[in-house]
């Protein structure tokens, strides 16, 4: 019979997800004092959207699906409204028949989450559908971003064309609304309709204004020059920019990358960040319109910005290229000298990426995944990180009589409060079984487990949750004893 031990610690980090497969690219926001994530999870052997609601204290928790109906849904970004209404976007995929086969292609979804993880619309909302030819061109769209403004959230997303022949190739950002009941509000439109490339779009609000930025690039002049610069589109209503801005020059930009980019509005200052994926570094655009560039100063080492605004300063949360999160803090009125790297937070074993951030008026919630699970900490705005209560398994299983089972097993726990305890067992296709769902007293516990008959011999994944957080092991099971 197998012991597994599991006690109460104090630790920096906490776990959102710990299951058997993959979860990564987690995006995050807040509705009342709970948080909200989306992550892609890819427990039926294709990226889907997935989410959990959980409170700040780290004692109730919501599991919800946001979309799994396409082939494959990526790259998840959430805002939510003062109404508690929570809007999603993100990349969806479709199938077509070609005369070589299926081809696949990629479309803009959004989506809309109510308290507690009620997702009213099963199959996602299709903001816009791709387009392909094997042979003649067609479109893609990627790289959805979403801010919100009273009851009307703001969808952007990036279209990539191929033209028939003679084959020519571009990129559009587009931009759409809708309302927290998931109906669109005006046309979804190219932002800008000059025949130029716009790419890397992002959004983001005042109290009474969305903000779109976006790189540009010209034409070709005669002399073989092009232009790209930094736009942005105010739009004081859901249908037509109210006005353009032109911020500044951005040759540096790498013009294939797909990279996703971030843009935050403070004290009517702006910061956009955009990595170049080419050098491992994050170029970044601080200014206040109509007119006044403030800085541009790149970040080295760094991938995957987030940005945050609060006490007159911008935050950017970004991981480094050895996996480490760092943050960058930035007076916009009075920058630093450039060129230099953030302040690690976290750091240790493992590679920790794609990092997203929520301030909840005392402190940054920071989640990221690492690992194939997606973790969370809470950083004050010193960017120290808090202590946060979590629990870990603290015995190994192969000393304590190795990870092979009959069909029996005893679980102990140390228990520092009254909590509800809840074992499942999962096969490799993420089928669960559960096991045990019952609270107990604090304390030292002891319970007997058996695996259910019906089970082949095989490997499975036991996970142990206590109240929110949760631990998962391998198990080899070996098949039951004939009596």
């Amino acid at each position: 019979m197998n012991l597994l031990l599991i006690i109460l610690f104090s630790s920096n980090v906490f776990n959102i997800t710990n299951t058997p497969w993959q979860e990564v690219k987690p995006a995050v926001s807040m509705r009342g004092r709970n948080f909200i994530v989306v992550y892609q999870d890819n427990r039926d052997g294709d990226w889907d959207i997935y989410g959990i609601e959980f409170n700040e204290n780290l004692s109730e928790y919501y599991p919800f699906l946001v979309h799994d109906d396409t082939l494959t849904d990526e790259n998840p970004d959430i805002a939510t409204s003062p109404n508690g209404v929570s809007g999603v976007v993100f990349k969806g995929e479709h199938g077509e028949e070609g005369d070589n086969g299926p081809y696949y292609i990629e479309d803009a979804y959004f989506n809309v989450i109510f308290p507690h993880g009620y997702v009213p619309f099963e199959n996602g909302i299709l903001v816009k559908s791709g387009i392909s030819n094997p042979f003649y061109g067609g479109s893609w769209f990627f790289n959805p971003r979403i801010s919100v403004r009273g009851d009307t959230f703001n969808v952007v997303f990036q279209e990539e064309a191929y033209a028939e022949p003679p084959q020519s190739h571009w990129f559009w950002a587009w931009s759409g609304f809708f309302n927290t009941y998931g109906e669109p509000v005006g046309p979804t439109h190219i932002i800008n309709e000059e025949p130029v490339d716009t790419r890397f779009g992002a959004t983001t609000s005042s109290q009474d204004r969305f903000f779109v930025a976006f790189i540009v690039d010209t034409p070709m002049c005669e002399e073989g020059a092009q232009r790209r610069f930094l736009r942005i589109s105010c739009y004081g209503n859901p249908s037509t920019p109210s006005f353009n801005y032109d911020v500044t020059e951005m040759p540096e930009i790498c013009y294939y990358s797909k990279e996703i980019a971030d843009f935050t509005y403070g004290d009517n200052y702006f910061l956009y960040s955009v990595p170049y994926s080419d050098e491992n570094r994050v170029i970044n655009v601080i200014f206040k319109l109509p007119d006044t560039l403030i800085s541009k100063f790149s970040i080295p080492n760094a991938r995957n910005p987030s940005i945050s605004f609060t006490g007159g300063k911008f935050f950017i949360f970004y991981n480094d290229t050895l996996g480490n999160i760092r943050c960058l803090k930035i007076d916009p009125v009075n920058p630093e000298r450039t060129g230099f790297e953030g302040k690690v937070i976290l750091s240790g074993e493992g590679y920790r990426s794609h990092p997203d951030v929520v301030f909840d008026g005392e402190k940054f919630l920071v989640v990221f995944d690492m690992d194939d699970d997606i973790y969370g900490a809470f950083v004050d705005t010193s960017l120290n990180v808090e202590v946060a209560e979590t629990w870990e398994e603290r015995e190994s299983w192969s000393r304590l009589s190795s990870n092979i089972t009959n069909g029996d097993l005893q679980l102990s726990l140390h228990l520092e409060k009254e909590s509800h305890v809840e074992v499942t067992i999962f096969d490799p296709l993420g089928r669960g079984y559960p096991l045990l769902s019952r609270n107990f007293p604090l304390g030292d516990i002891s319970v007997r487990l058996t695996l259910p008959d019906e089970l082949p011999r095989g490997i499975y994944f036991i996970s142990i949750r206590v109240d929110c957080v949760s631990t998962v092991k391998k198990l080899l099971y070996i098949g039951k004893h004939p009596h």
